[in-house]
């Protein structure tokens, strides 16, 4: 939650954003909070590891305002997780329902994820939704 707030802290814009010693790009605090979430709905206290992730390469998505699910921001923080250990890049977007839609862009799922973990650190419960 404390990484989360630094990222809102910097509007969600940053290259590099130094924390405790280390510095994250945008694509790597996407990867920490989607892999935190799930961490958190698991019950799973191990350490993530960071490693190197470029930014998405031609990011497009629709980006517009909404409600999300727990279900559905579980299911694209499964997606992304997987996309990013797959591809070492932040995926260009993301379909909220399933893949193939371009709903959310990395900048939007930023957002969302951080609005999530700092959610969780406030009340100790994953919220039933998010409106982005």
């Amino acid at each position: 939650p404390n990484l989360a707030k630094e990222v809102a802290d910097r509007n969600y814009k940053f290259q590099n954003l130094d924390y405790k010693g280390n510095s994250y790009s945008e694509s790597q605090c996407l990867y920490i909070f989607c892999k935190y979430v799930l961490k958190v709905n698991g019950n799973d206290d191990s350490p993530i590891a960071v490693k190197s992730i470029s930014k998405a390469p031609n990011p497009d998505a629709d980006d517009l305002s909404q409600e999300i699910s727990k279900s559905d921001y579980l299911s694209m923080a499964k997606r992304i997780v997987s996309f990013i250990d797959n591809n070492g890049a932040a995926p260009n977007y993301v379909g909220i329902d399933g893949a193939g839609s371009k709903d959310l862009s990395p900048d939007k799922l930023l957002y969302l994820y951080a609005q999530i973990v700092l959610n969780y650190g406030v009340t100790g419960d994953l919220p039933q939704s998010v409106e982005i």
